[in-house]
């Protein structure tokens, strides 16, 4: 996270870095390339997250589903 800082520091400091970057790596000659790109990168990390959140949450369920009808079924039964 620091060394994020540290960037966002050196590119605030002197743009002229950010010219040279973006030009370096072919996308354009302004900051706001790089701001487009790492905003994308932050919405598809963050449906990535949701998506997992959303994989666990109904794994979860299923456990929780079949834990509580196996109690049901073996009260049903008469054991505790």
């Amino acid at each position: 996270m620091s060394l994020a800082w540290l960037g966002v520091d050196i590119l605030a400091i002197n743009p002229d870095v950010a010219r040279a970057l973006t030009t370096l790596l072919g996308v354009g000659e302004n900051l706001n390339t790089l701001i487009f790109a790492g905003f994308v990168a932050v919405v598809a990390t963050l449906f990535m997250l949701i998506r997992m959140i959303e994989e666990q949450r109904r794994d979860i369920t299923r456990v929780v589903s079949a834990h509580a009808l196996e109690r049901f079924r073996d009260n049903l039964d008469g054991r505790n």
